[in-house]
């Protein structure tokens, strides 16, 4: 090209080139810096980004992309529960409960709202801010049990058992499944026949079968209408005067209730709570049978439970600790640091194998609690033991049964039994109680455990 064109041109035609080229540049920069899409499609666009990742549990993306929606739109108040369920799911309730009291605000007549604001903040402790949210959730919606039924609970956890068992009584009587006419509400049980239904949880039934003696007194004949593999522990149980399998008929009655309704019916309060105990009793062959296996064994004795049951993750498929449990790791440092106790596992289905290696940890054979029915070994194993050591579970309320010293590992906001911020159970006089000082801090409660532990032993040794 240069050969056929005169120099000047040339240079012309280079300039020109340059000039457009900088042109296209410049405008294409400019075209960039403009938006794309109205703010109406940018926030259409960001909600179905947050919408596809709440469906993948991709739950910081979502909450990226809605908090960017809310930004560029801050009028859209219906981003924010599904933000709240966002932050939720990625197990940040702090966040969702502030979220949610802002979608309260700008939602005042939505009772679902209302409801989790109240759930989130009785999850979190915030006790006298749960109230307003479920009473508010009755007013909007009478027929709103869940609410009425947390409201209950929140009254339990305080330690008002009164006010939480109304509410659950009002719950029953509108419940068409319940015969209410053969309930136990403001009657005079002196020689009546009461079947009490076993239901529930094992912890349950240790715990609250000791209102059955309450009846007991009252003159009332107590039927027992029971699991059958759990009538072996309970035949020594002096509050019963029967004991039927529930794969028998329902026996004949005048009154029923059952574990859980029990408490409620008899209007249990604080200071009513106690009985006497222990009030289950291990069978005294199987006492002496592992008093005798024991015979070697001269040092400090614990039985130790650190695992509940264990929950598959939704992502991965992988089984994962409920917030209950305590990992092997944790309670391996406590067995670690006293060479001198016995740790004995009343641990059923868990991976011993890091604590194993442990010359001073044991474990029982599979034929423990099988051959002499549930519960039966581990019973009559805690009455040879020096203290038992564990999470919130059946274990815990076994032990406090039984009378047996047991200190319970709790959440920093446990189940409503264990109300709040004592160190004693009203419950189980021989239970002493660790908390955790913040939500999942296990590792305070290992070292306060550690830290006590040689005075106990000191105080016990003295006493005998």
């Amino acid at each position: 090209m240069k050969k056929n064109l005169p120099t000047k041109v040339y240079v012309q035609a280079r300039t020109i080139l340059a000039l457009m080229l900088l042109t296209a540049i410049t405008l294409h920069k400019e075209l960039q810096s403009l938006p794309t899409d109205t703010p109406q499609q940018q926030y259409d666009l960001l909600l179905e980004q947050a919408q596809k990742c709440i469906k993948q549990k991709l739950f910081d993306q979502a909450i990226n992309s809605l908090s960017q929606a809310l930004t560029l739109m801050p009028n859209k108040k219906e981003l924010l529960p599904i933000l709240a369920y966002a932050y939720y799911s990625k197990n940040d309730s702090e966040s969702a409960w502030l979220t949610y009291q802002k979608a309260a605000q700008a939602f005042p007549n939505r009772a679902d709202i209302h409801f989790n604001t109240g759930f989130l903040a009785r999850l979190l402790g915030k006790f006298e801010q749960a109230f307003p949210e479920f009473k508010k959730v009755i007013e909007l919606d009478p027929s709103y049990n869940k609410a009425r039924e947390q409201l209950g609970y929140t009254y339990l956890t305080l330690g008002r058992l009164q006010e939480g068992w109304a509410q659950f009584r009002y719950l029953d009587r509108r419940d068409p499944s319940i015969d209410n006419a053969h309930r136990l509400y403001d009657i005079d049980p002196k020689g009546k026949t009461i079947m009490v239904k076993d239901i529930g949880g094992y912890g349950d039934l240790f715990q609250f079968i000791r209102h059955a003696e309450e009846l007991k007194k009252r003159g009332a004949h107590i039927i027992f209408y029971a699991r059958p593999e759990i009538i072996p522990l309970l035949s020594r149980c002096p509050f019963f005067d029967q004991i039927v399998s529930q794969k028998e008929p329902v026996p004949e009655f005048d009154y029923y209730t059952n574990i859980a309704k029990m408490r409620e019916d008899l209007d249990i309060s604080i200071e009513t709570i106690s009985c006497s105990t222990p009030y289950i009793h291990p069978d005294p062959m199987l006492i002496k049978k592992w008093a005798n296996a024991f015979t070697g064994d001269t040092q400090f004795k614990i039985g130790i439970s650190w695992q509940a049951q264990m929950y598959v993750d939704e992502k991965t498929g992988q089984p994962i600790l409920c917030s209950r449990s305590i990992s092997a790791e944790q309670i391996k440092k406590l067995v670690r640091e006293f060479p001198f106790i016995s740790f004995y596992s009343l641990q059923k289905n868990a991976d011993c194998s890091t604590l194993a290696i442990h010359k001073n940890f044991h474990t029982f054979d599979d034929s423990f609690d099988k051959i002499n029915g549930r519960f039966m070994d581990t019973a009559a194993v805690m009455k040879n033991l020096d203290l038992v050591i564990t999470i919130d579970t059946s274990i815990a309320h076994l032990a406090g049964a039984l009378g047996v010293p047991v200190w319970t590992m709790l959440r920093k906001f446990p189940d409503w039994r264990w109300f709040i911020e004592r160190e004693d159970s009203p419950w189980y006089p021989t239970m002493r109680l660790f908390r955790q000082p913040k939500e999942g801090d296990w590792n305070t409660i290992i070292q306060n455990i550690i830290n006590e532990l040689p005075l106990f032993i000191i105080k016990e040794q003295a006493a005998h």
